[in-house]
């Protein structure tokens, strides 16, 4: 009964609920073997201690998914800017590393932003940050990944862009972004 109590506790750790369950109708022969034999008194034992292995293995295989899930949440937390929801800096050394030949990166930086957070304080810029990410995605491939790269300053990796197509991305931007009570933006291109 140890041992196969432990093998719950395992499946519990290691294995989805459903895993646990599949293993119920499996692990209660194996038992009886090990047992030598049904017994009388088995009746009443087996189900009590099936129990006792799916209790165990359901309540661990939960925690075990909850934990997984906290985890994936912490990463996407840590490795995402939650005012404009893209990626930080973190990030920028290993997307760099997997750029190659024709995909483009571009610079944008918020003109004059430092006025926006002295005049109208760092609410007001902190809006004006959040609609200039919602701008930006709207403008981008979905195969683009933009990063906050500094204060007012976003990168993007443009796969296969090229020039041509950064231009492209830039022109639809500033179409978007074009609004007189909002700071300008300037721009760097690089292709790889």
């Amino acid at each position: 009964s140890g041992f196969f109590t432990v093998a719950f506790v395992f499946l519990g750790i290691t294995q989805s609920s459903s895993a646990v369950l599949v293993m119920i109708p499996v692990t209660a022969p194996l038992w009886i073997i090990c047992a030598g034999g049904f017994t009388p008194t088995d009746d009443v034992k087996l189900p009590v201690t099936m129990g006792i292995w799916l209790l165990i293995g359901q309540c661990l295989a939960s925690r075990s998914a909850q934990a997984r899930q906290r985890a994936g949440e912490l990463v996407a937390a840590a490795s995402t800017d939650p005012l404009t929801g893209f990626l930080n800096r973190r990030e920028l050394p290993h997307l760099l590393e997997l750029l190659e030949p024709g995909d483009a990166v571009v610079l944008l930086d918020l003109d004059h932003f430092k006025q926006v957070n002295d005049q109208k304080g760092h609410h007001t810029g902190d809006l004006v940050l959040a609609d200039f990410g919602k701008t930006v995605r709207g403008a981008l491939r979905s195969e683009d990944i933009a990063v906050r790269y500094g204060g007012d300053e976003v990168l993007l990796v443009l796969p296969r862009a090229g020039s041509n197509g950064a231009d492209a991305i830039l022109a639809r931007l500033r179409t978007a972004w074009n609004d007189s009570v909002r700071p300008t933006f300037s721009a760097g291109v690089a292709v790889h």
